[in-house]
């Protein structure tokens, strides 16, 4: 809670600083987990499909493994325009 109350209570460099620091370690996290999740799946080879109403996505390889997984839609990013 303390690690909360300082990103989000008095506001500093510094606080802006650490806080720059965790999403920077986050992403490195993310990324070392999604590197070694394609590297043992192969997700990035998979075919894949979003059933909005279930709140799923399945990944199916070439080889026939299916991974099905909760998914929820935070947003869209168009790669045209940036937005």
């Amino acid at each position: 809670m303390k690690r909360f109350s300082s990103f989000f209570g008095k506001k500093s460099s510094s606080n802006l600083s650490d806080f720059q620091g965790v999403i920077a370690q986050s992403m490195e996290e993310l990324r070392l987990k999604t590197q070694a999740h394609d590297a043992t799946w192969h997700l990035s080879e998979a075919a894949w499909s979003v059933d909005q109403d279930k709140g799923t996505i399945v990944f199916t390889t070439s080889q026939g493994v299916t991974a099905t997984c909760p998914v929820q839609i935070i947003g869209t990013y168009n790669t045209q325009n940036g937005t």
